[in-house]
């Protein structure tokens, strides 16, 4: 099967909080899908949100998406 998508975050942070993504990375296959789960407060709108690509310099970090790098 194809791969469609991989990434990597590492050490993504929310501006004035501290609060840090860190090491995350996933591969998705064709057909699969991505479920993210945990309690409030554990990141999962932030990490939503990295992926989604809405940025607007509330973060800083870097996150790979298909060997591409962006820097938050």
């Amino acid at each position: 099967m194809v791969q469609l998508l991989h990434v990597e975050i590492k050490r993504a942070c929310r501006r004035h909080t501290g609060f840090c993504l860190q090491n995350i990375g996933f591969s998705l296959d064709g057909g699969e899908l991505l479920l993210v789960c945990g309690p409030s407060g554990s990141g999962k709108t932030t990490l939503a949100r990295i992926l989604a690509g809405v940025f607007d310099g509330y973060f800083k970090g870097f996150v790979k998406v298909r060997g591409l790098l962006a820097y938050l």
